[in-house]
């Protein structure tokens, strides 16, 4: 079993008992059949990046300010069955050999971790997108985008990149938010990196938003764009059927 998985199963463990006694939470491994060392290395691995606290030996998951954001650390455990499937469904949607760009986020992570068509040129401003397109045999050319490093999403944030690149256009951009609003606004929790997008779609030629069913909530911090300006919408199943029909008369839709 992969850390990932583990670390997923870990948490939602924790989260439907509340509350679990180091001993306990080593028992939990062994059931899942992890052995003892590794465990102990995985219960740092949670503290270290503050997914759960330990206080006198008593374990839970850190609960966070409603105001605070969300860290990729803490959102690359959640959903990660509805992301794959998303990733895949990307995957069949691009053209061969093109000129990309892939916007920071978990979901456009899964893209890149399940790439299985080639792409000429990779634009991202995400570093663990740019980490995972080296080890891509898919990817020929990779440029990573500069600018301010923001730690919560491992994102590089600096509009003015594009003013050295004023001829750059793309064929495709992949991009997601953190908040997908009932009018079908796409939001972020950075306005620098909405900005970002912004300037990307608008060189772009198809524009494919990835979001998984759990983004589809109240209003976010910074508007990225209407949904109505992206070419494609690939979601999860696991909606309404007036969600559905709100989000068909915006947007072209692949459920998965």
């Amino acid at each position: 079993m992969k850390r990932d998985e583990r670390v997923q199963n870990y948490i939602a463990e924790i989260k439907s008992r509340g509350v679990i006694t180091q001993k306990e939470f080593f028992v939990l491994a062994d059931s899942y059949e992890i052995k003892n060392l590794t465990a102990r290395r995985d219960l740092n691995f949670l503290l270290e990046k503050k997914i759960i606290s330990n206080h006198l030996g008593k374990i839970m998951v850190v609960k966070r300010n409603n105001y605070l954001e969300q860290t990729r650390d803490e959102k690359k455990y959640v959903n990660v069955d509805k992301k794959t499937k998303i990733a895949n469904a990307a995957n069949k949607k691009i053209p061969i050999n093109k000129v990309v760009y892939v916007s920071a986020g978990t979901t456009n992570e899964e893209f890149i971790r399940n790439l299985k068509k080639p792409i000429y040129e990779l634009f991202t401003n995400s570093l663990e997108i740019f980490n995972l397109a080296i080890k891509s045999n898919y990817v020929n050319y990779i440029y990573l985008v500069g600018g301010r490093y923001r730690g919560a999403s491992t994102a590089f944030v600096d509009k003015n990149y594009f003013q050295c690149l004023t001829q750059q256009t793309f064929d495709v951009c992949i991009l997601t938010g953190t908040n997908l609003w009932e009018d079908g606004s796409i939001y972020n929790n950075d306005k620098g990196e909405s900005e970002l997008i912004q300037i990307v779609a608008q060189r772009s030629n198809q524009i494919v938003a990835l979001m998984d069913s759990t983004k589809i909530k109240k209003a976010g911090y910074s508007s990225v764009m209407k949904l109505c300006k992206a070419d494609t919408l690939i979601i999860d199943d696991n909606l309404t059927e007036t969600q559905k029909q709100n989000l068909e008369a915006i947007t072209n839709v692949i459920y998965v």
